[in-house]
């Protein structure tokens, strides 16, 4: 290889370097702002719960979650009629999806409290006086650390746990 065959193979490596600069320098300011959005961006808290629904949309499956305050007002009371069987399949559901956490009788004492924050007594008097449309809307979305079951459970379900609810009583 001769000089002058040299001298050219490094005008076009340095004339390559320098273009590789020159597209840094127009690229990486550009990407600097994005980064930093991302990082000041508003987020919820963890365990904040259930958002809202963006004002103007439209659910693309099943229905907008009611919230607690909601249920009070559209749907106070059970729709089942209060029968043992509703109990029964209450307790059933319950001691799947809700005694891991709230214990058998709903005390805050299963398993999985053990180890974690402790649940609120579903058997306390303070709890006790919620409608029953509060504690299906507490179920079917979840609060604070105690996740929705609203896609687990069908409504007619969820108001099941409500008739067994209904029958814990305070030690």
């Amino acid at each position: 290889m001769g000089a002058r065959e040299w001298s050219n193979r490094m005008e076009r490596a340095v004339r390559m370097r320098s273009v590789i600069v020159l597209i840094a320098l127009v690229i990486l300011p550009g990407t600097q702002g994005c980064q930093s959005d991302m990082a000041k961006q508003p987020a919820p808290a963890p365990y904040a719960g259930p958002l809202a629904p963006v004002e103007g949309t439209l659910p693309t499956h099943g229905r907008f979650p009611l919230d607690r305050s909601q249920m009070e007002v559209f749907s106070p009371n059970n729709p089942l009629p209060a029968s043992q069987q509703a109990v029964e399949a209450g307790r059933e559901r319950f001691s799947i999806y809700c005694a891991p956490c709230h214990g058998p009788t709903g005390q805050g004492d299963g398993p999985v409290a053990a180890k974690f924050i402790p649940p609120t007594d579903l058997a306390s008097p303070f709890i006790q006086e919620n409608t029953d449309g509060w504690f299906y809307a507490t179920i079917r979305n979840g609060v604070r650390l105690m996740p929705r079951y609203g896609t687990e459970l069908s409504s007619h379900q969820t108001w099941q746990i409500v008739a067994f609810l209904r029958t814990l009583e305070a030690e």
